[in-house]
This record gives structure tokens, sequence and C-alpha cells, in this order.
């Protein structure tokens, strides 16, 4: 049958970041999960195995406030490049200053 989509159910994905000085954190990673397929046919309202893979980059602005840009492949099955994800996004770390999550430039 055909697919129309895939409503993911949950994913957990295991990523390794490189730090490139106090700015720049590229990271790769791999994960699994499992995704509800909507359609018709023999698989809609199955739920199956997603397996995804990731490539980012997150920018320090400050200890608190960074920028991060992440593209994510999503497949299920023998179909390992089913779906693309890119997302661009501003994150703020809340918590305590002398534990900050973000490296950021110095002053």
């Amino acid at each position: 049958g055909t697919l129309s989509g895939a409503a993911s159910l949950f994913e957990s994905q295991l990523q390794i970041a490189l730090p490139l000085g106090e700015v720049l954190t590229p990271y790769a990673g791999a994960g699994a999960g499992l995704a509800k397929m909507d359609g018709v046919g023999e698989q809609a309202d199955e739920v199956q195995a997603v397996f995804s893979g990731a490539i980012g980059v997150k920018a320090a602005f400050s200890d608190h406030l960074g920028l991060v840009a992440d593209a994510r492949i999503r497949g299920r099955g023998s179909q390992l490049a089913s779906h693309m994800d890119v997302t661009v996004g501003l994150r703020y770390a809340f918590g305590r200053p002398d534990r900050p999550r973000f490296r950021g430039p110095r002053r």
C-alpha cells in the first residue's frame, strides 16, 4: 500500500559532539524510535521501527544563549532515507549562572 506519512511516537538519539573552540560545536548522531504510519493499505495505522541519523552545529552567543542548526534523516525498514527534517532555532539554558550549558565567547 501507499503511505501518506508518519507520525513519530518516540525517538531517542545518541549524539557525539566535537567542540571547536569556545563558540562552535558540530555534532553527529544516530538513533531509533517508533512511528505510527498514516495512510492507506496494509501498513496503515501500523507502528513501525524508525531509524535516524543527524548532523548539526551549535553556536554559543553567551553562557546561556545559543543557535542550533540540525538536519535529520529518518527511515523505516528498508527505506533508510524516507524523510528529512532541517531545523534552525535559538536555545536558552535556564539555570545557575555558575553552571552554563553553552560556553560562548569570553570577554
